[in-house]
């Protein structure tokens, strides 16, 4: 997780330029005018948060989920955890600019580690952030221990499609890991972890839902009515697009997609094994 602290000690000022205080793949496909708020609203929605709730927003980035998702749901607060100082920083001043200091907290810690007591939360939500879990049983069984009974826990990510792969599916997917640190998996992986960490009731999103037009508009340079191009004919990159390119990221071979997973801790506090 040092690797991942430093990565985004260090692109987050990069992230904030290209993206804003929002860093996901995937917006709603449906979205408007404002997909990024929009797609935030949606993530509280489809976590089935309610109001006056206490949530736990695991990896929480620069807080622009949090800020969006706590004037959604009015009376919710929200611990935010993220392992970049500079990220909580950038969260911080966020929040207290929106307004919501007294209903967003953000902390500087390890997901798998969490400052929190049992039965602290009614929910929890990973926003494409449990991708760079290099062990899920252990990270979904921390969610669930600071989940009150009956809590849920919501997770929107990048997912590995469950199929074989083409040689040149199985580069993309190396080179997408290795550009961003992460450890993507397959939604049957997720589940398998989920199950054993106790969690019942999981249901996998429909893969229709999200798109990642958004965050590929941020990778390159616009001008007129289309890209700008090199010399060369490629896509001339911004800075947020050469932070996060990788030999075939534009090429449309990388094979995963963005969906969502959602599972409900129950009463009992038996854990399956295995």
């Amino acid at each position: 997780m040092e690797e991942i602290r430093r990565l985004y000690d260090t692109m987050t000022p990069v992230i904030l330029e290209g993206l804003g205080r929002t860093y996901q793949a995937g917006t709603l496909l449906t979205a408007g005018d404002s997909p990024v708020r929009e797609t935030n609203q949606a993530i509280a929605d489809r976590a089935g948060l309610c109001p006056g709730m206490r949530v736990l927003d695991a990896g929480c980035g620069a807080c622009g989920p949090a800020v969006d998702i706590a004037r959604h749901v009015p009376g919710a607060s929200i611990e935010a955890v993220t392992l970049s100082p500079v990220q909580a920083e950038a969260g911080r001043a966020h929040v207290a600019a929106c307004g919501f200091g007294d209903r967003v907290r953000v902390t500087v810690g390890d997901y798998h580690h969490l400052p929190f007591s049992d039965d602290t939360f009614e929910a929890a939500y990973f926003v494409e952030s449990a991708c760079y879990s290099a062990d899920l049983e252990s990270l979904f069984r921390e969610t669930r221990r600071v989940l009150k009974p009956d809590g849920s826990v919501y997770v929107k990510d990048i997912f590995l499609e469950d199929r074989p792969l083409s040689p040149v599916e199985t580069q993309a997917f190396a080179e997408l890991n290795q550009a961003y640190r992460s450890e993507i998996r397959s939604t049957a992986d997720y589940v398998r972890a989920l199950r054993v960490a106790g969690f019942t009731r999981i249901r996998v999103g429909d893969m229709g839902v999200y798109g990642n037009t958004v965050f590929n508009a941020a990778m390159v340079r616009s001008e007129g009515d289309g890209p700008a191009l090199m010399s060369s004919g490629e896509p001339e990159l911004t800075a947020f697009g050469r932070a996060h390119w990788y030999p075939l990221a534009l090429q449309g071979v990388t094979p995963v997609h963005v969906t969502d997973i959602r599972a409900e801790a129950p009463c009992s506090t038996t854990v399956v094994e295995g």
